[in-house]
């Protein structure tokens, strides 16, 4: 598997990492956006480090991009729909013992 830079191992849960593109940047600060991956399975984490990726580069592609916070709303929206799809399945597959 090829290495992914964003990606960091943190304790045992992996956190996907990225600066956003300047343009994008309200302040003229260096921002970094972080978010857990709620994982500590390093292909899960590959997988939703490239979701996350992804919607990013949709984010910069906008013709009204949108300030730090909201990139940082969006993002993590997405990990927490990417977070409940897991558990829904996990629950579908082994169902828990009462």
């Amino acid at each position: 598997m090829a290495r992914h830079s964003h990606l960091h191992l943190r304790n045992v849960a992996w956190y996907w990492r990225r600066r956003p593109p300047r343009d994008l940047s309200s302040s003229g600060q260096k921002a970094i956006l972080g978010l857990s991956l709620g994982t500590s399975d390093r292909r899960l984490a590959v997988y939703r480090g490239i979701a996350l990726d992804f919607a990013l580069e949709e984010i910069c592609a906008m013709t009204n991009p949108r300030g730090d916070q909201t990139i940082r709303g969006l993002l993590a929206r997405l990990r927490n729909d990417m977070l409940l799809q897991a558990e829904t399945e996990r629950a579908i597959v082994s169902p828990a013992v009462v």
